[in-house]
């Protein structure tokens, strides 16, 4: 379903976006391919424009600080988990 040169943001998840990521650095999609009634439309990003992105600094920083924000959340959760269950958590 996608063209040449443009990315879905279930790819761009792939790479390692975030709701939050897309929303901030990218706003709006470059292209809307309308599809059937049923499917809705897809939101269609330039990968020029994607790479772009995730080469600047700001983008590198944000990321980064997502990062170590989900990974503190998880460590909090993991301190409050008794040590026999913690191997259950995904």
């Amino acid at each position: 379903m996608t063209r040449d040169g443009y990315v879905l943001k279930r790819q761009l998840k792939l790479r390692g976006w975030t709701t939050q990521l897309i929303k901030r650095f990218l706003v709006t999609p470059d292209q809307i391919d309308k599809a059937d009634d049923r499917l809705g439309s897809f939101y269609l990003y330039s990968i020029k424009r994607v790479e772009s992105i995730e080469k600047e600094k700001d983008f590198i920083q944000f990321k980064k600080k997502l990062m170590q924000e989900r990974h503190n959340a998880y460590q909090a959760i993991i301190a409050n988990v008794p040590p026999k269950f913690r191997d259950q958590i995904v």
